[in-house]
């Protein structure tokens, strides 16, 4: 289901791009029956090759995902956590993933957590733990602080810069299921 659901968001990501050159390169061959003329050839030439090195990149993109979620030990115990954005949280671990990379990330250790604005009313949280420096998404303030409690309540001592926690700090309130 993990597997699927990055898949579906890099589909997401390339569908524009894969269902323009397919239409164009559809109209330019109804118009190659229509009248024959060089020009028409190499338009046709042309948004193939395009088309093609766009798959390419996609399908690349997707053995990336694939590959990077077979090194997750125990992907399956993430359907039963919750999620901020597109990153999947559990007790102990959460799986992160942005800029098209997948890594999985301990929860306790974490010293630092960082909002920033991004485009289009979203945030980027950007959390340091004891080895490495990190960015996550959050589609608002309210789930950026819900985590943040979350973050708190498995980390007492850490820091945060314009964010105050709110909530009991549960995996219910980041939309885990009930078991």
């Amino acid at each position: 289901m993990i597997k699927r659901f990055y898949y579906g968001l890099l589909g997401l990501r390339y569908s524009y791009g894969l269902t323009g050159l397919s239409l164009i390169i559809m109209v330019i061959a109804f118009i190659k029956t229509r009248k024959s003329a060089p020009v028409v050839d190499y338009l046709l030439y042309i948004t193939a090759a395009a088309l093609a090195i766009l798959m390419f990149f996609y399908y690349k993109a997707k053995w990336n995902i694939r590959s990077q979620l077979k090194q997750i030990s125990d992907l399956k115990a993430f359907e039963k956590g919750g999620m901020v954005d597109e990153s999947y949280i559990l007790e102990d671990r959460m799986l992160v993933y942005r800029n098209r990379k997948i890594m999985e990330r301990p929860v306790k250790g974490i010293t630092k957590m960082e909002v920033i604005n991004a485009p289009r009313g979203r945030l980027l949280l950007r959390i340091t733990d004891q080895e490495m420096t990190y960015e996550m998404g959050s589609f608002g303030r309210p789930e950026a602080e819900r985590f943040a409690a979350f973050l708190k309540r498995r980390n007492p001592e850490m820091e945060f810069v314009n964010i105050t926690p709110k909530g009991a700090g549960t995996l219910k309130e980041l939309g885990a299921p009930d078991y």
